[in-house]
């Protein structure tokens, strides 16, 4: 094996703007710095980078670098499954090149965003035993649908607040992006019961905001949601806040975690999260960002699915 892993680097060139494929050339020398020889492909499409993964782990890679921002992530590490099963024997090394708009995985991980510093953490053997989250939900035809996520998946405002973003030209930069997309959100979206039970037994009924279903510490372009959040303890911190409109518009103590000891703040763990809306009220779905389905849904953790490159 030597001192590094064999490497596949999935790049999305789109990503950050299109400032990621302009970079690339100084990005690939600092790689070959880090790591020596390794390979890489290119995204073109919605779903490239889950395709690029699984090939790659089926040809033996043992690591894959997303060069990307947290929906280049989610999709990594969809392709580090097939259906329900994982690709590998062994959990995969997930190497991280930041190069998004939000980039909330990488500050859970206290990552840089210069590029030679993130690539310099990529050579060598230590790692980190990460988990992972699982979504089941059920589509509007009846069928059964899931997907996997690496740090936040959340429903409520945060979701409208997601579609706003992603539909958007980024422009403004990560944090800029999620405050405009977070007021406009704000003067549509209304509070919605939601029941919430956690690992079967622990059943809670919350007119929410937000709900957060946390494996890392931030989303949203820089909210530390889940401060006490640990990636590698087996457990979620489920976070719901249940604010009015005007509250969250002056809500700014959950940029340095400080919001959990509002009374209008729930914070708790399970490895299990049900969650469905109470009465006949759509309740959006966002992942990394990504926003599909809706509840109810089941957030399932998945301890140690992955390993992340520190």
């Amino acid at each position: 094996m030597g001192d590094s892993y064999r490497t596949f680097v999935v790049v999305n060139p789109r990503s950050s703007g299109g400032s990621t494929n302009k970079r690339w050339q100084a990005i690939s020398a600092s790689l070959s710095r880090a790591l020596g020889t390794w390979d890489h492909a290119f995204t073109t499409a919605q779903g490239d980078a889950t395709r690029l993964t699984r090939t790659a782990l089926r040809d033996g890679y043992e690591m894959i670098v997303a060069v990307g921002g947290d929906g280049t992530i989610h999709e990594v590490v969809n392709g580090f499954f097939d259906g329900e099963e994982p690709v590998s024997a062994q959990p995969p090394v997930l190497g991280l090149l930041p190069s998004g708009t939000g980039g909330d995985t990488r500050k859970t991980w206290g990552l840089s965003r210069d590029p030679d510093e993130a690539c310099a953490r990529l050579g060598g053997l230590d790692t980190k035993p990460t988990d992972a989250g699982r979504i089941r939900w059920t589509e509007p035809d009846g069928s059964p649908a899931f997907r996997y996520f690496a740090n936040i998946a959340s429903f409520g405002m945060s979701a409208l607040v997601s579609k706003n973003v992603n539909e958007s030209s980024k422009v403004l930069g990560g944090r800029l992006s999620f405050l405009k997309s977070s007021l406009a959100a704000l003067l549509r979206y209304k509070r919605t019961p939601v029941r919430l039970v956690t690992d079967g037994d622990d059943t809670r009924e919350v007119t929410l905001t937000v709900g957060a279903v946390c494996i890392g510490k931030y989303f949203g372009g820089g909210m530390m949601v889940g401060p006490d959040a640990d990636p590698s303890d087996g457990q979620f911190d489920m976070v719901t806040i249940a604010l009015t409109k005007l509250d969250m518009a002056r809500f700014n103590s959950i940029y340095k975690g400080k919001h959990l000891s509002n009374p209008k703040v729930d914070c708790w763990r399970g490895a299990v999260v049900e969650a469905a809306p109470v009465g006949d009220v759509d309740v959006f779905i966002e992942a990394d960002g990504e926003v599909f389905g809706k509840l109810p849904a089941r957030f399932e953790i998945l301890p140690g699915a992955f390993r992340m490159k520190v």
